[in-house]
């Protein structure tokens, strides 16, 4: 799985998971899945200060997140050959996300950035809404198996009080690609 985000230590995280779909009728089927996302992500950001409007702040960061997303989904199939299927529809997470930034610091006038500072992410809850596009190539060397690649557009967003300090954004929008193998039990 390759994860494309707005958060910068979540952006091109990689992962795996695992899921669960069950047939409700012969277009529709519920899923379950659990999936579990990394990233070490070094970047730079440009702050101004709250104190000092004419002093700027810049941070070197070093981030290692991560993220453990528990997912339902609903999906239906817009197209159901035997061959290929292909099937869209809403999907619902909760998502944890934890971490470590390392950062080092500079301000306006300075020519040399701090010593790392370790700052850690002790975990933060965000819910997300997405929408799954799932194609099947079925009958891959035999027949209860078949190809998958999901494509997954997400929305998470911060269920933290006003107030509340956070390092990762109110909204963060996720775009995750991911290919797999599914096994058809009967």
């Amino acid at each position: 799985m390759l994860n494309i985000s707005t958060e910068k230590r979540m952006e091109n995280a990689i992962g795996q998971g695992l899921s669960y779909s069950q047939n409700v009728s012969k277009n529709s089927s519920l899923g379950v899945a659990f999936f579990y996302k990394y990233n070490h992500a070094n970047y730079f950001q440009v702050m101004t200060t709250d104190y000092d409007p004419n002093v700027t702040e810049y941070a070197k960061i070093n981030s290692k997140s991560k993220c453990i997303s528990v997912r339902t989904n609903y999906q239906y199939s817009i197209l159901n050959r035997e061959q290929v299927k292909i099937s869209i529809g809403p999907e619902l997470s909760y998502n944890y996300l934890w971490g470590v930034d390392n950062n080092q610091y500079c301000y306006t006038g300075d020519s040399t950035f701090s010593a790392a500072k370790s700052h850690p992410n002790k975990g933060f809850n965000k819910f997300g809404f997405g929408i799954l596009t799932k194609f099947e190539i079925n009958n891959i060397i035999i027949k209860q198996l078949s190809l998958c690649i999901n494509i997954r557009p997400e929305f998470l967003i911060s269920s933290f009080y006003y107030g509340t300090a956070t390092p990762y954004s109110g909204i963060i929008g996720n775009a995750e690609f991911a290919i797999g193998l599914q096994y058809k039990i009967k």
